[in-house]
């Protein structure tokens, strides 16, 4: 739980990886994000698919990282899934999910306006939901309102699991239930 962005796309076939990929070290140094480039040059169409990374991955401070990786197919992949996942069959557009939630309202602005160049300018049937809602409105007042919400959400239930305590011949079920009654409860309140 906590707020996220989810993406997915594919590499525009008139466009270079390669200037995509400087482009987005340039942006990410500005900010001293870390990143790891992939492979910088597709494969030739008359080429059999292979299964290296192309691409880039940067990761900002408190914020899981995020992808501009894709496969020799051109959609775009997480290597972290490809690692520890199911393999992604060839044409499949990979749902990357990033969690910025920790990050602030800040530099997750600075993620979406990043992800809203490149995307632009590189990808082709890009698809991206903003749980902050920034990516479609360009609101920062419904944005850090977002935030603020799962901020207390996060904050009213760490403190009710401190309070509420497992009653002798209580099911964790019912222990559930009632927790989430009473983060229900105090939420309602505001």
């Amino acid at each position: 739980m906590g707020l996220s962005i989810q993406y997915k796309g594919r590499f525009k076939e008139d466009t270079r990886l390669q200037d995509m990929i400087e482009e987005v070290v340039d942006i990410v140094s500005i900010y001293q994000w870390k990143y790891q480039v992939y492979q910088t040059v597709f494969p030739s169409k008359s080429e059999v698919p292979d299964k290296k990374i192309y691409g880039i991955s940067f990761s900002p401070p408190d914020c899981e990282t995020l992808s501009l990786c894709f496969l020799s197919d051109l959609n775009l992949c997480d290597p972290v899934y490809l690692q520890y996942g199911a393999p992604i069959p060839a044409g499949t557009s990979y749902l990357h999910s990033v969690k910025t939630q920790f990050t602030g309202l800040d530099r997750h602005i600075t993620i979406i306006s990043i992800l809203k160049y490149i995307s632009g300018k590189y990808l082709d049937s890009f698809e991206l939901t903003d749980e902050s809602g920034f990516w479609d409105t360009g609101n920062k007042t419904i944005a850090a309102q977002k935030f603020d919400d799962h901020h207390r959400f996060l904050n009213v239930t760490a403190d009710t699991v401190k309070d509420l305590i497992l009653q002798d011949g209580e099911t964790f079920e019912a222990y559930a239930k009632r927790l989430a009654q009473h983060v229900e409860k105090i939420l309602k309140k505001k």
